[in-house]
């Protein structure tokens, strides 16, 4: 599939650079021409509009330009199968307006609840990280004279200090990143309800087979 898209795309540069050769051809024969003419030229499709008043005049460029837009041809319907095949796989895709404004609400109420679940981790994560930092420093001064065994364990702590810290900037990067996503109806995509609709599939086959469990568990199957 890579190596068509590759052929397509080489093709259609080719059919783009006839189509420009041609339509300048176009241009510089009906130069001596009267205005209507030369601002027609400049015009999409002009190319049968001239051939069929000036065909001996115009035939060169504008078949050239005509050969340019075969060549388009086959990139163009690779992108529509492409469209049409992404459409086909995508459940949104074949959803209306109505529809799709129900998902939002729903979408919409997840996408701030997460915030707020996110919002309440971040802060605790970062409160917790203040009070370690106050006891490391606290305690920083007695490493001078501690053992070495003591050493090893203080500097261990710190180790782990760094890494929750690190965990922290990550939450910190998800939190902004939801926080400055554009979550109108407007601004979602094809692409978001799609993923959405996955999610709830996921919760709904998490929740029978939870539901099959504890009835297996109690039924002592």
């Amino acid at each position: 599939m890579h190596l068509l898209n590759i052929i397509c795309g080489v093709i259609g540069v080719a059919g783009l650079l006839m189509i420009g050769i041609g339509r300048w051809m176009l241009i510089s024969e009906v130069a001596g021409m009267g205005t209507f003419w030369k601002i027609a030229a400049r015009m999409p499709m002009s190319e049968v509009l001239i051939l069929s008043r000036f065909w001996e005049t115009a035939k060169n460029g504008a078949f050239t330009s005509l050969a340019g837009l075969v060549l388009l041809i086959p990139w163009g319907a690779l992108q529509l199968s492409a469209t049409k095949a992404e459409a086909q796989g995508s459940r949104a895709a074949r959803l209306d307006n109505d529809s799709k404004a129900s998902l939002y609400a729903s979408m919409k109420l997840n996408h701030d609840s997460v915030i707020e679940a996110k919002q309440a981790k971040f802060k605790k994560l970062t409160d917790y990280m203040a009070a370690w930092y106050s006891s490391l420093e606290s305690r920083r001064a007695l490493v001078k004279t501690a053992a070495p065994e003591q050493l090893v364990k203080f500097n261990e702590e710190v180790a782990a200090y760094v890494a929750l810290r690190g965990v922290t900037k990550d939450e910190l990067a998800e939190l902004t990143a939801l926080q400055t996503k554009k979550y109108e109806f407007r601004d979602l995509k094809t692409e978001d309800f799609d993923a959405w609709l996955k999610h709830r599939d996921d919760e709904a086959k998490l929740a029978n087979r939870s539901a099959n469990e504890k009835e297996a568990a109690f039924t002592g199957e």
